[in-house]
Order: C-alpha cells, then sequence, then structure tokens
C-alpha cells in the first residue's frame, strides 16, 4: 500500500467511496483471514469459527473509510447483543499508525491488522472501503460497500435469508459514488500522459512546459517535490493554477477578461530542488512569462488565525512513515504524516479564512479534526497540544494584467 505519490487529484480524495467488486462472490468460501495484530476492542475468544462476521477492509488513509465509522458502530450498537455477530475491521497497517488513528476516531469494531497483505491478496481487494459478510458456515454472504448496508440486509444475513441487491440502500448515508476515468480519444495527445513522460519518464534533470488544456480530459493536480521536484497542474483554468502555487484564496485573484475561460496544464521537474516556496514561485514566475502576464501585489489588513503551541508533549511527530494524506470529508480533516503548513493550507482554503503558523514546528504529524466548525476544529487541535487564536495580519491580493 505504498503512496509515495501524493495530493493527486482532490476530488478523488474526498470522494464518499471508492469501491472495486472482488474476484470473489457470494456463494463461494470465504478465504482465510489472517491477523498479525489485534489493536483495538480485543475480543477475549478470538475463535471466530461458526461465527457470522462482518468483515471491514480499511486503511488510515482512506477518507471514505473513516467517514463511514459511525455508520458500522451505529450497527455494532445494535446488534450487540448476538454474541455470534463479530464486525472486524482489519486493515495491513503498522500498529502504532493504526493506533493514531482510533485515538482520535473511536471504533467499536475488532480493530485488527494483517502485516503480510495475506488477507487483502486472499479476498482479492482492489479498493477501500470493502465490506464482506460471512456467515456461521463460512459462505459469503454479500460483498458491497458500507455504505450501501442496512438492517434489511443485515437481518437476513443473520437469519440465513436471500439477500437481494435492491436492498442495497441506506436512507441514512448518501448513495455512493463510484470514480472511472473514461478514456476519450484525443488526436494528437492525451495531456496527462504526455505531462507525466515529460517529468517522470524523461531522464532529464529539469523540464517545464505549459500547454492549452483540453475540456475532454479531467483537470487535477499532483505535486511530490520530495520525487525528482516534480509539480504538475492540468486542465485547470488560471486562477485555480496561480491558487495552488501562492496558496491564495481564488477570491484573492484577479486575471484579464480574456483569460478567465481558458484552460492549462503546466509539467515541471526540478531533480537539484532545494526549497518548496522558492520551487513555486519559480514555477508561477514561469508561467507568467509563457502567458504574457506580470504581477501587481497588494495588501489588506484582515482578520485572521493564527496556530501556536500550548503543550509540545501531546504532538507526535512522524519519523521514517510512508504515505501521507492531506484532505478531508464530511465531516473531518484527515491529515497524516504531513508538515503543519500544507495543514494548515488545507483549513485556510476550506474555511477561506488566512491561518499563519506560529509554531515553529518543522516535522511531520497526524491530524484528525471535525471540520463542522472552526470552533470545534480548535477544540480537536487542543487535544494535540495547539490552538488557534485570532488576529490581525496584512494579506496579499494578486492582480495579473497584460504585458503585451
Amino acid at each position: 500500500m505504498k503512496k509515495n505519490i501524493l495530493y493527486i487529484v482532490a476530488i478523488l480524495f474526498m470522494s464518499n467511496s471508492l469501491f472495486s467488486q472482488t474476484k470473489l462472490k457470494v456463494g463461494d468460501i470465504a478465504p482465510k483471514i489472517n491477523i498479525t495484530d489485534y489493536i483495538s476492542n480485543v475480543p477475549s475468544d478470538k475463535n471466530f469459527k461458526n461465527k457470522f462476521i462482518l468483515l471491514e477492509f480499511w486503511a488510515t488513509w482512506c477518507g471514505p473509510c473513516l467517514q463511514g465509522v459511525p455508520n458500522l458502530n451505529k450497527f455494532q450498537e445494535k446488534f450487540k447483543s448476538n454474541k455470534d455477530f463479530v464486525f472486524i475491521s482489519i486493515t495491513d497497517e503498522k500498529v502504532d499508525k493504526v493506533l493514531r488513528t482510533v485515538k482520535r476516531i473511536p471504533f467499536k469494531s475488532v480493530v485488527v491488522s494483517d502485516q503480510t497483505g495475506q488477507t487483502i491478496e486472499n479476498f482479492g481487494i482492489k479498493a477501500f472501503p470493502t465490506t464482506i459478510l460471512i456467515d456461521d458456515k463460512g459462505i459469503l454472504k454479500w460483498i458491497g460497500n458500507p455504505e450501501t448496508l442496512n438492517d434489511l440486509i443485515l437481518n437476513n444475513f443473520l437469519n440465513g435469508k436471500e439477500i437481494s441487491t435492491s436492498q442495497n440502500s441506506n436512507s441514512d448515508m448518501p448513495p455512493p459514488s463510484l470514480i472511472v476515468r473514461n478514456p476519450t480519444k484525443i488526436e494528437e495527445f492525451n495531456t496527462i500522459d504526455l505531462g507525466y513522460k515529460t517529468t517522470t519518464i524523461d531522464k532529464t534533470m529539469y523540464s517545464f512546459s505549459v500547454f492549452k488544456g483540453n475540456e475532454n480530459e479531467g483537470g487535477g493536480y499532483l505535486f511530490d517535490f520530495n520525487n525528482e521536484g516534480n509539480y504538475q497542474n492540468w486542465n485547470l483554468d488560471l486562477i485555480s493554477l496561480i491558487s495552488n502555487l501562492t496558496n491564495a484564496f481564488k477570491n484573492h485573484i484577479v486575471i484579464p477578461e480574456n483569460q478567465k475561460d481558458k484552460l492549462y496544464s503546466i509539467f515541471y521537474k526540478n531533480s537539484l530542488f532545494k526549497n518548496e516556496k522558492e520551487e513555486r514561485n519559480k514555477i508561477k514566475n514561469l508561467l507568467l512569462n509563457s502567458l504574457s502576464l506580470k504581477e501587481d501585489l497588494t495588501y489588506k489588513e484582515e482578520s485572521i488565525y493564527v496556530l501556536k503551541i500550548v503543550d509540545k508533549k501531546k504532538l507526535q511527530e512522524i519519523f521514517n512513515e510512508e504515505g501521507r494524506k492531506d484532505g478531508y470529508n464530511r465531516t473531518h480533516f484527515l491529515i497524516g504524516n504531513i508538515k503543519i503548513e500544507r495543514m494548515l493550507n488545507t483549513m485556510s482554503r476550506f474555511y477561506n479564512t488566512v491561518i499563519n503558523d506560529e509554531t515553529g514546528l518543522l516535522g511531520n504529524y497526524d491530524f484528525i479534526l471535525r471540520n463542522d466548525s472552526i470552533e470545534n476544529t480548535i477544540k480537536d487541535l487542543e487535544l494535540y497540544g495547539l490552538t488557534l487564536e485570532k488576529s490581525k495580519a496584512n494579506t496579499p491580493y494578486y492582480e495579473y494584467v497584460s504585458t503585451q
């Protein structure tokens, strides 16, 4: 589950679910469930033979998985009187990484890990979250997205009745969404493929390219300055490109009228990069030169928030860990193995207010924070020894004019 290429297409991360059917089918004998670590809600009896099992495949970096935990907890609570019905949430991640998550989001299920990855392979799991119902005879009775689980499905499962596809509805949850990239026939080239080639496959140390966007392709971004200094934005409008590069709010950016309906793709690579902030500024200047634009920067005093340390002992810095997450779902910010500055960028855009960093922290950290209000975000930050305080500061406004 290596996720070294990060921040790819934000809408994909924030989607309700990304579900793919396993190779197994209903009626098959369930493969072996291999468990290397019991992490939370450890049962006294670890023999699950002749038990009804709800097996949930999840990961700490999976936004839809964490978003669905309250729904599974609700079912666990409803059926807790049935001692032969076991809820198991299984991942393949390290124990300490899982513990950081379950400390912030309460699971009522038995939380386990199979660090060998054998269980995921045995069940042919291709995406998270995936839920499988296994009856007391070890037969697969249902395979699907946990968002579509409901009381009727679970009652029929426990009573040995047939589960029809028409029962896959849950009035308490929105319908699952399946994101599939629909390849379109492009006569000359596919912009994303070309950008991937110029920044990833080619052995050049440095490259910069700007292309006109293609409205028939999806838009998105990928940046991983720790991996050969790669930065890609494809099929985005100019305001979005500048916002991504400067971390400025879109309503703080003004561009010429003749640029408002145009899409662009930029691909950048600098294997010798030293500082991400400097690289972003360099890319911005290269883009402006390519489009014959100049920048006029002004400042206005506005109300902002400032992040400060209250108790550093509550923070746990992350060392030598693969995989990062930086996004949010309907209920929480989900930050994993990320620097404070990037977390604040995500929060600033979400709340459309400037949040400056005065912590001086340079390491990577995990955060799970409620996002239903900034007040609740502040309360959750206090659990990590941090706080947000109101302040005043001069904030930048960007205006771009043609040099031609």
